[in-house]
This record gives C-alpha cells, sequence and structure tokens, in this order.
C-alpha cells in the first residue's frame, strides 16, 4: 500500500527522514518539469526545486490537515521560480476578446488548422511556442497540460478562484494554438 501524501507530510512534520524521502521521489521530476518550464534552464530549475523540498521540510506542520499536499508543492516551486529567476514577459494592458483569440488560434481557418495539427507533431515547434507564451500562460498550461493537476489543484497552485483559473486556462490554450498555427507570431 503506498502511504497518501497528506500521511506522509504529517510524519514529514513529526521529522521522519524517511518520509521525505517518499515525497522527494513522488514529486522531483514533476515539480522539475514545472520549474524549468518557468525558467527555461534545467539547473535554475533545480534550485526552485530544492527551495520546494526545503520549505515542506520546514513547514510540513504549518500545512492544515485538509490541504492538498500536490498544488500546495506546485505553489511553492512556481514562487521560488519567480523569486530566483524573474524572466517575465510584460503582460498586454489591453483586454483580448476570445473571438480575437480563437481567430489568431485558426477557428474557422482549415488552413491554419493543418498547420496547427503539423506544428503539435514537432517537439521543437511546440517548445519555441510555448516560449513565446508569457509565464502566466505557461504556467498555467505546465500544470494542467503537463502535470496533470485537477483544475481545483491548479486553481489552488496558482492561488485564484476555480472560474478564473477556467477563464485563463481556456485563452491560455487559444494563445498556444495561436503560437503553434503561427509560426512565430506573438501569441500575446
Amino acid at each position: 500500500m503506498t502511504a497518501t501524501d497528506q500521511h506522509l507530510a504529517q510524519r514529514v512534520a513529526a521529522g521522519d527522514d524517511a518520509a521525505l524521502r517518499l515525497l522527494v521521489d513522488r514529486y522531483h521530476t514533476p515539480l522539475s518539469r514545472y520549474a524549468t518550464s518557468l525558467c527555461g534552464d534545467a539547473a535554475a530549475a533545480e534550485d526552485a526545486v530544492q527551495e520546494t523540498f526545503v520549505a515542506l521540510w520546514q513547514h510540513a506542520g504549518d500545512r492544515r490537515e485538509n490541504g492538498l499536499l500536490r498544488p500546495w508543492l506546485f505553489a511553492i516551486t512556481r514562487n521560488a521560480a519567480r523569486r530566483l529567476f524573474r524572466r517575465e514577459r510584460p503582460e498586454s494592458a489591453e483586454p483580448e476578446l476570445v473571438d480575437g483569440l480563437g481567430a489568431q488560434a485558426g477557428w474557422g481557418n482549415a488552413t491554419q488548422l493543418s498547420s496547427l495539427e503539423r506544428g503539435l507533431e514537432d517537439r521543437e515547434e511546440v517548445r519555441a511556442a510555448l516560449a513565446r507564451l508569457a509565464e502566466a500562460d505557461r504556467e498555467i498550461l505546465a500544470l494542467v497540460e503537463v502535470e496533470g493537476l485537477t483544475l481545483d489543484e491548479a486553481a489552488i497552485a496558482l492561488s485564484v478562484s476555480l472560474p478564473a483559473l477556467k477563464s485563463r486556462l481556456h485563452r491560455a490554450r487559444l494563445r498556444f494554438m495561436a503560437a503553434i498555427g503561427g509560426g512565430g507570431t506573438d501569441a500575446r
């Protein structure tokens, strides 16, 4: 039987090194992937992940018993990556209409949708398209699409309401599709 995150966090709070090692084994890879998607540099991302596990060791006892561990760890990683590696691109001050994003993403345009399909088959094109996105878009896509957090967990990790997360995720997906299909255009 595998110990639950909650049980292991309780053991970590009690000073159990073995429980911490189990959580590190369980979460190191996904947290590293997530931090790398935010920082763009594996070595820099590793520093953020190490900060996350230090915070777990120091603050496991401070967590609410009903709090979910997985989104808490992703939130710590996100904050550490932001603090250590500020690479934020400025956000557009102008609100975007979903119709405009849909058009950029190729809705209703068979040629552009075909380009999108080809782009999704090319790993380097996917990486390049993600790199063209704003940090907020990259982080939400990484949490939901890559790491598989539920929408509730991602909302907790990003400290936003569930409706706000759904809206941000929808727009991030559209911007990604525009970046993939546009082959180099800034998707913001």
